[in-house]
């Protein structure tokens, strides 16, 4: 009887692990948003662009 409980037991929590495990990709997101104001030491400048680029790749992110 010990044996078949030790055996539910793993079984259990191999599952546990494999349903973590391919869980883990839905948590993670594609999408961001920036907010903030561009200013210099005079204030706020108004007009301005601010351009977001991968540091390893130097590509921009398409802008919907």
């Amino acid at each position: 009887m010990r044996r078949f409980l030790s055996a539910v037991l793993a079984a259990l929590a191999l599952a546990a692990s494999a349903s973590a495990l391919a869980l883990a990709p839905l948590s993670q997101s594609s999408t961001g948003r920036l907010v903030g104001t561009v200013s210099d030491a005079s204030g706020v400048v108004a007009g301005a662009t601010v351009v977001v680029k991968d540091n390893q790749t130097g590509k921009e992110p398409e802008r919907d």
